[in-house]
Protein backbone atom coordinates (compact mmCIF):
# COMPACT_ATOMS: atom_id res chain seq x y z
CA UNK A 1 0.00 0.00 0.00
CA UNK A 2 1.42 3.29 -0.94
CA UNK A 3 -0.51 6.56 -0.34
CA UNK A 4 0.57 10.10 0.18
CA UNK A 5 -1.86 12.77 0.11
CA UNK A 6 -1.80 16.23 0.55
CA UNK A 7 -5.01 18.02 0.81
CA UNK A 8 -5.16 21.65 1.04
CA UNK A 9 -7.15 22.69 4.52
CA UNK A 10 -9.52 25.24 2.59
CA UNK A 11 -10.80 22.28 0.07
CA UNK A 12 -13.75 19.97 1.20
CA UNK A 13 -13.08 16.32 1.26
CA UNK A 14 -14.36 13.99 -1.06
CA UNK A 15 -13.52 10.09 -1.78
CA UNK A 16 -12.71 9.07 -5.10
CA UNK A 17 -15.22 6.63 -4.74
CA UNK A 18 -17.71 8.65 -4.01
CA UNK A 19 -17.35 10.73 -6.91
CA UNK A 20 -18.00 8.36 -9.18
CA UNK A 21 -20.47 6.25 -7.20
CA UNK A 22 -22.86 9.86 -7.40
CA UNK A 23 -21.76 10.07 -11.35
CA UNK A 24 -22.95 6.96 -12.11
CA UNK A 25 -25.47 6.69 -9.64
CA UNK A 26 -28.43 6.71 -12.43
CA UNK A 27 -27.09 3.88 -14.35
CA UNK A 28 -27.01 1.48 -10.99
CA UNK A 29 -29.57 -0.35 -9.22
CA UNK A 30 -29.29 -1.99 -5.88
CA UNK A 31 -30.47 -5.60 -5.70
CA UNK A 32 -33.15 -5.81 -3.62
CA UNK A 33 -33.99 -9.49 -3.83
CA UNK A 34 -30.80 -10.01 -2.34
CA UNK A 35 -31.21 -7.83 0.09
CA UNK A 36 -28.14 -4.90 -0.80
CA UNK A 37 -28.81 -1.62 -1.48
CA UNK A 38 -28.09 0.98 -3.70
CA UNK A 39 -24.34 0.79 -4.45
CA UNK A 40 -23.71 4.57 -3.37
CA UNK A 41 -25.80 3.77 -0.15
CA UNK A 42 -23.84 0.66 0.51
CA UNK A 43 -20.66 2.64 0.45
CA UNK A 44 -21.58 5.63 2.42
CA UNK A 45 -23.05 3.50 5.38
CA UNK A 46 -19.65 1.51 5.76
CA UNK A 47 -17.17 4.81 5.13
CA UNK A 48 -19.86 6.34 7.64
CA UNK A 49 -19.57 3.17 10.27
CA UNK A 50 -15.79 3.40 9.89
CA UNK A 51 -15.75 6.79 10.43
CA UNK A 52 -17.84 6.58 13.85
CA UNK A 53 -16.26 3.67 15.39
CA UNK A 54 -12.95 5.46 14.67
CA UNK A 55 -14.62 8.81 16.55
CA UNK A 56 -15.58 6.50 19.51
CA UNK A 57 -12.73 4.77 20.02
CA UNK A 58 -10.68 7.94 20.53
CA UNK A 59 -13.36 8.95 22.65
CA UNK A 60 -12.34 6.06 25.20
CA UNK A 61 -8.61 6.09 24.36
CA UNK A 62 -8.39 10.07 25.97
CA UNK A 63 -10.59 8.94 28.84
CA UNK A 64 -8.48 5.89 30.00
CA UNK A 65 -5.13 7.27 28.61
CA UNK A 66 -5.64 11.10 28.94
CA UNK A 67 -2.65 13.94 27.52
CA UNK A 68 -0.41 15.19 30.22
CA UNK A 69 -1.27 12.99 32.93
CA UNK A 70 -4.80 14.09 34.14
CA UNK A 71 -7.32 11.46 35.39
CA UNK A 72 -11.18 11.87 34.02
CA UNK A 73 -13.20 10.00 36.46
CA UNK A 74 -14.69 7.92 34.26
CA UNK A 75 -11.05 6.52 33.39
CA UNK A 76 -12.01 3.36 34.55
CA UNK A 77 -15.54 2.86 32.68
CA UNK A 78 -13.36 3.69 29.23
CA UNK A 79 -10.70 0.75 30.21
CA UNK A 80 -13.48 -1.82 30.38
CA UNK A 81 -15.61 -0.16 27.57
CA UNK A 82 -12.22 -0.22 25.17
CA UNK A 83 -12.58 -3.94 24.39
CA UNK A 84 -15.95 -3.51 22.60
CA UNK A 85 -14.95 -0.47 20.83
CA UNK A 86 -11.69 -2.16 19.60
CA UNK A 87 -14.29 -4.91 18.47
CA UNK A 88 -16.53 -2.38 16.63
CA UNK A 89 -13.80 -1.10 15.02
CA UNK A 90 -12.28 -3.83 13.44
CA UNK A 91 -15.38 -5.58 12.29
CA UNK A 92 -15.82 -1.70 10.91
CA UNK A 93 -13.02 -2.14 8.53
CA UNK A 94 -13.81 -5.67 7.23
CA UNK A 95 -17.12 -4.88 6.73
CA UNK A 96 -16.35 -1.98 4.39
CA UNK A 97 -14.11 -4.28 2.67
CA UNK A 98 -17.40 -6.19 2.11
CA UNK A 99 -19.20 -3.26 1.02
CA UNK A 100 -16.80 -2.43 -1.39
CA UNK A 101 -17.16 -5.81 -3.04
CA UNK A 102 -20.73 -5.55 -2.96
CA UNK A 103 -20.39 -2.29 -4.99
CA UNK A 104 -18.72 -4.62 -7.86
CA UNK A 105 -21.44 -7.01 -7.94
CA UNK A 106 -24.23 -3.94 -8.66
CA UNK A 107 -21.86 -2.58 -11.64
CA UNK A 108 -20.54 -5.46 -12.85
CA UNK A 109 -23.60 -8.81 -12.26
CA UNK A 110 -25.10 -8.27 -15.44
CA UNK A 111 -22.28 -8.10 -17.78
CA UNK A 112 -20.58 -11.32 -19.17
CA UNK A 113 -19.58 -14.21 -16.68
CA UNK A 114 -16.47 -13.73 -14.46
CA UNK A 115 -16.18 -10.46 -14.66
CA UNK A 116 -17.33 -9.69 -11.09
CA UNK A 117 -14.98 -12.40 -9.46
CA UNK A 118 -11.89 -10.80 -12.20
CA UNK A 119 -12.90 -7.14 -10.35
CA UNK A 120 -13.48 -8.49 -6.67
CA UNK A 121 -9.92 -10.13 -7.57
CA UNK A 122 -8.53 -7.58 -8.91
CA UNK A 123 -9.44 -5.58 -5.53
CA UNK A 124 -8.18 -7.97 -3.55
CA UNK A 125 -4.73 -8.05 -5.22
CA UNK A 126 -4.84 -4.00 -4.99
CA UNK A 127 -5.57 -4.22 -1.24
CA UNK A 128 -2.59 -6.28 -0.87
CA UNK A 129 -1.33 -7.41 2.40
CA UNK A 130 -3.44 -4.29 4.04
CA UNK A 131 -6.95 -6.67 2.89
CA UNK A 132 -5.38 -9.49 4.61
CA UNK A 133 -4.91 -7.29 8.05
CA UNK A 134 -7.75 -6.33 8.85
CA UNK A 135 -10.12 -9.35 7.40
CA UNK A 136 -8.50 -11.97 9.03
CA UNK A 137 -8.59 -10.11 12.69
CA UNK A 138 -11.82 -9.65 11.36
CA UNK A 139 -12.95 -13.15 10.39
CA UNK A 140 -11.47 -14.51 13.96
CA UNK A 141 -13.22 -12.60 15.87
CA UNK A 142 -16.97 -13.52 14.14
CA UNK A 143 -16.17 -16.97 12.98
CA UNK A 144 -13.51 -18.39 15.67
CA UNK A 145 -14.51 -17.00 18.52
CA UNK A 146 -11.24 -14.68 19.07
CA UNK A 147 -11.33 -12.13 21.56
CA UNK A 148 -9.73 -8.86 22.18
CA UNK A 149 -7.48 -8.38 24.91
CA UNK A 150 -6.21 -4.77 25.66
CA UNK A 151 -2.52 -4.18 26.55
CA UNK A 152 -0.27 -1.63 27.55
CA UNK A 153 3.19 -0.33 27.78
CA UNK A 154 4.31 2.41 30.22
CA UNK A 155 6.88 4.74 31.63
CA UNK A 156 6.63 7.96 33.55
CA UNK A 157 6.22 10.05 30.21
CA UNK A 158 4.67 7.57 27.71
CA UNK A 159 1.63 5.20 27.64
CA UNK A 160 0.92 3.61 24.81
CA UNK A 161 -2.13 1.54 24.73
CA UNK A 162 -2.58 -1.39 22.01
CA UNK A 163 -4.90 -4.76 21.82
CA UNK A 164 -4.06 -8.16 20.51
CA UNK A 165 -6.24 -11.16 19.02
CA UNK A 166 -6.56 -13.82 21.91
CA UNK A 167 -7.02 -17.38 20.13
CA UNK A 168 -6.47 -20.94 21.50
CA UNK A 169 -2.32 -21.39 20.97
CA UNK A 170 -2.79 -25.25 22.72
CA UNK A 171 -4.39 -27.40 25.45
CA UNK A 172 -6.18 -24.96 27.63
CA UNK A 173 -3.94 -21.94 26.28
CA UNK A 174 -4.55 -18.97 24.78
CA UNK A 175 -2.42 -16.19 23.36
CA UNK A 176 -1.66 -14.02 20.48
CA UNK A 177 -2.77 -15.39 17.66
CA UNK A 178 -0.31 -16.78 15.25
CA UNK A 179 -2.02 -16.21 12.28
CA UNK A 180 -2.32 -12.47 12.92
CA UNK A 181 0.40 -11.77 14.97
CA UNK A 182 2.92 -14.85 13.32
CA UNK A 183 5.44 -16.37 15.42
CA UNK A 184 5.92 -13.40 17.70
CA UNK A 185 4.25 -12.62 20.80
CA UNK A 186 3.40 -9.26 19.79
CA UNK A 187 0.20 -6.59 19.41
CA UNK A 188 -0.94 -3.85 18.09
CA UNK A 189 -0.87 -0.27 19.10
CA UNK A 190 -3.87 2.16 18.79
CA UNK A 191 -1.39 4.71 17.60
CA UNK A 192 -0.67 2.77 14.25
CA UNK A 193 -3.91 0.93 13.76
CA UNK A 194 -6.12 4.18 13.91
CA UNK A 195 -3.64 5.93 11.79
CA UNK A 196 -3.38 2.79 8.85
CA UNK A 197 -7.61 3.16 9.00
CA UNK A 198 -7.29 6.24 7.85
CA UNK A 199 -4.99 5.37 5.22
CA UNK A 200 -7.08 2.46 4.55
CA UNK A 201 -9.93 4.40 3.69
CA UNK A 202 -8.75 6.33 1.26
CA UNK A 203 -6.23 3.40 -0.47
CA UNK A 204 -9.41 1.54 -0.45
CA UNK A 205 -11.41 4.51 -2.59
CA UNK A 206 -8.54 4.97 -5.04
CA UNK A 207 -8.23 0.93 -5.73
CA UNK A 208 -11.80 0.50 -5.91
CA UNK A 209 -12.63 3.43 -8.04
CA UNK A 210 -9.66 2.31 -9.48
CA UNK A 211 -11.59 -1.28 -10.52
CA UNK A 212 -14.32 0.30 -12.01
CA UNK A 213 -12.96 2.56 -14.12
CA UNK A 214 -11.38 -0.25 -15.95
CA UNK A 215 -14.04 -3.24 -15.57
CA UNK A 216 -17.34 -0.84 -15.63
CA UNK A 217 -15.71 2.52 -17.68
CA UNK A 218 -14.06 5.91 -17.15
CA UNK A 219 -16.51 8.29 -14.82
CA UNK A 220 -15.03 11.24 -13.05
CA UNK A 221 -17.24 13.83 -11.15
CA UNK A 222 -16.74 16.64 -8.03
CA UNK A 223 -20.54 16.18 -7.57
CA UNK A 224 -20.06 14.00 -4.44
CA UNK A 225 -20.93 15.72 -1.39
CA UNK A 226 -17.99 16.71 0.92
CA UNK A 227 -17.39 14.20 3.66
CA UNK A 228 -16.85 16.89 7.11
CA UNK A 229 -16.63 14.22 9.27
CA UNK A 230 -13.82 12.50 7.81
CA UNK A 231 -12.01 15.87 7.95
CA UNK A 232 -12.44 16.64 11.98
CA UNK A 233 -11.94 12.89 12.06
CA UNK A 234 -8.23 13.58 10.04
CA UNK A 235 -7.19 16.91 12.46
CA UNK A 236 -7.80 14.62 15.61
CA UNK A 237 -6.04 11.79 14.50
CA UNK A 238 -3.56 13.63 13.91
CA UNK A 239 -3.00 15.09 17.51
CA UNK A 240 -2.23 11.30 18.64
CA UNK A 241 1.12 10.80 20.30
CA UNK A 242 3.68 9.48 17.96
CA UNK A 243 4.78 6.40 20.10
CA UNK A 244 4.31 2.46 19.31
CA UNK A 245 4.39 -0.67 20.48
CA UNK A 246 8.19 -2.07 19.84
CA UNK A 247 8.24 -4.46 17.15
CA UNK A 248 6.18 -1.70 15.06
CA UNK A 249 9.17 0.54 14.66
CA UNK A 250 10.13 -1.68 12.24
CA UNK A 251 7.31 -1.84 9.87
CA UNK A 252 5.96 1.42 7.64
CA UNK A 253 4.81 4.01 9.42
CA UNK A 254 1.65 5.72 8.68
CA UNK A 255 1.35 8.88 8.78
CA UNK A 256 -1.84 11.87 9.38
CA UNK A 257 -0.62 15.27 10.50
CA UNK A 258 -2.27 19.13 9.95
CA UNK A 259 0.85 21.34 8.52
CA UNK A 260 -0.30 25.09 8.60
CA UNK A 261 -1.80 24.37 5.01
CA UNK A 262 -2.99 21.06 4.17
CA UNK A 263 -3.59 17.32 6.09
CA UNK A 264 -0.61 15.16 5.03
CA UNK A 265 -1.94 11.27 5.02
CA UNK A 266 0.20 9.46 3.68
CA UNK A 267 1.93 5.50 4.36
CA UNK A 268 5.29 4.53 4.28
CA UNK A 269 7.63 7.57 6.10
CA UNK A 270 10.00 7.04 8.34
CA UNK A 271 9.51 5.91 11.81
CA UNK A 272 10.21 7.71 15.53
CA UNK A 273 12.42 6.61 18.09
CA UNK A 274 12.18 3.86 20.12
CA UNK A 275 11.15 4.10 24.19
CA UNK A 276 13.95 2.40 25.87
CA UNK A 277 12.98 -1.09 26.77
CA UNK A 278 14.30 -0.78 30.14
CA UNK A 279 12.36 1.87 31.05
CA UNK A 280 8.67 0.12 30.38
CA UNK A 281 6.13 -1.75 31.84
CA UNK A 282 3.40 -4.54 30.65
CA UNK A 283 0.28 -3.85 31.63
CA UNK A 284 -2.76 -6.64 30.02
CA UNK A 285 -6.07 -6.90 30.76
CA UNK A 286 -7.15 -10.45 30.44
CA UNK A 287 -10.62 -12.70 31.97
CA UNK A 288 -10.75 -16.26 32.35
CA UNK A 289 -12.94 -18.53 30.21
CA UNK A 290 -13.67 -21.48 32.65
CA UNK A 291 -11.30 -23.90 30.98
CA UNK A 292 -7.48 -22.32 29.85
CA UNK A 293 -5.15 -22.07 32.49
CA UNK A 294 -2.16 -21.30 30.52
CA UNK A 295 -2.33 -17.45 29.32
CA UNK A 296 0.60 -16.11 26.70
CA UNK A 297 1.25 -12.62 27.45
CA UNK A 298 2.39 -10.71 24.63
CA UNK A 299 6.56 -9.07 24.96
CA UNK A 300 7.25 -11.60 27.37
CA UNK A 301 10.40 -12.73 25.58
CA UNK A 302 11.47 -9.40 25.06
CA UNK A 303 11.24 -8.29 28.53
CA UNK A 304 13.28 -10.99 29.40
CA UNK A 305 16.12 -10.44 27.47
CA UNK A 306 16.16 -6.58 28.64
CA UNK A 307 15.72 -7.73 32.80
Amino acid sequence: MKLEIKHPKQEPIRLPASEYLEATKEEITGVPEEGIRHPLATYNISVLAVISTIKDLLEDLERAFPLEGKQGSDRVLAINTLKNKTKQFILAMGEHIDACEKVIYCYLRTSEKGKVKKAKDMLRKNLGWYEKHVMTQANHIKHRHSQIRNLCMHNLEHAVPGYFIESAIGPKAVGPDPHIHGNQNTAFSYAREIRLAICGVFYISRSLTSVLQIHYGRMTSNEAKENKELMALIERVANLPKVMLPDEYKLKLPVIESRENYLLISFGASTTPKIPYQSVTFTTLTTTDGDSNAYQMPYLDMVAKHD
